[in-house]
């Protein structure tokens, strides 16, 4: 019976009539697995649509171990419906995101299929996948299931999310296996806000396109020619190089945090009433660590260029 009426027509697409946080998301796998356990239909289609429709209205960034849970919840879909493939690939993702996870003995008991399905999937999480690059606009931050990349792996489901320097989200969405890749030329992000009190462009020396030589030949940016003496850093570069340096150090900082929170959320010992506090400050720690280190680079190239 459970499987007859999964197989019926499934809910509808949700809107976004309000935004969904993180928890909203926790919330939903959490129901999903507990009507897994009670074999209760209606809530656990009701609740599977939640973990993963809802990803569209997010207006926060999830960590790897949120993207983690609803890819578990598509691979009880999936195994329910006797997709095997479909199930061994989302747990494959999940496990990818969340490494040290193991299914509860009320959801896969020992010697159950799938718990079986789950070690077949544990080893296929270990093995790299393909990947695609996906472009982005400039002054936004691509997340992968949680994590800062370039690109995605194909062949397996992928949360993905958009978000801008300052850690809004722009768009938000649950990929399938082999789905559309997400356009997002027409999003644009936050540049950089430039003080009144800095100097104009042409003072700090922005350069400028070269002319084209006649020679195939490229001197090193790195090296001064034989016999002449490299011209020392102007005070407005040190300062670039001073700040480029600044922002790494506070980033590698904010990541090691952001892994020290996650690292306590991920504890079962954790109180439950703690893991929205966790799981918030850990989406902050992330985001502002990458807008804080691409600033970071940005700094130290145009340093670099201008010296």
């Amino acid at each position: 019976m459970f499987l007859a009426l999964l197989l019926g027509p499934s809910l509808a697409h949700a809107t976004c009539a309000l935004p969904t946080t993180a928890r909203d998301i926790a919330t939903a796998v959490n129901d999903v697995d507990q009507a897994f356990i009670a074999m209760d239909i209606n809530t656990f289609n009701e609740a599977e649509a939640r973990a993963t429709s809802g990803i569209e209205c997010l207006e926060e960034a999830l960590t790897p171990y949120d993207a983690a849970g609803v890819h578990r919840s598509a691979a009880l879909r999936a195994f329910i419906v006797r997709d095997t493939d479909a199930a061994r690939t989302s747990y494959a993702t999940a496990l990818a995101a969340q490494p040290n996870f193991n299914l509860p003995p009320a959801i896969a008991p020992e010697g159950n299929s799938l718990q079986q399905l789950y070690a077949e999937a544990r080893e296929l999480a270990e093995e790299k996948p393909d990947r695609i690059a996906l472009e982005v606009p400039r002054g936004t931050v691509l997340l992968v299931d949680g994590r800062r990349v370039q690109m995605r792996p194909l062949n397996r489901p992928a949360v993905i999310q958009l978000v801008d320097l300052q850690g809004a989200v722009l768009w938000s969405g649950y990929v399938p296996e082999r789905g559309i890749e997400p356009d997002f030329s027409d999003f644009e992000g936050l540049a950089p806000e430039v003080k009144a009190s800095d100097p104009p462009a042409a003072k700090v020396g922005i350069p400028q396109r070269p002319e084209p030589r006649s020679s195939f030949r490229i001197e090193s940016p790195t090296r001064a020619p034989r016999g002449v003496t490299r011209a020392p850093a102007s005070t407005t570069t040190r300062k670039y190089i001073a700040g480029a340096a600044g922002a790494s150090v506070v980033a590698a900082v904010l990541y090691a945090t952001a892994v020290s929170t996650a690292s306590t959320y991920q504890n079962p010992k954790t109180p439950y009433k703690d893991l929205d506090t966790l799981r918030s400050r850990t989406n902050g720690l992330v985001v502002a660590s990458s807008a804080i280190g691409t600033v970071g680079l940005g700094l130290g190239a145009y340093a670099f260029i201008t010296w």
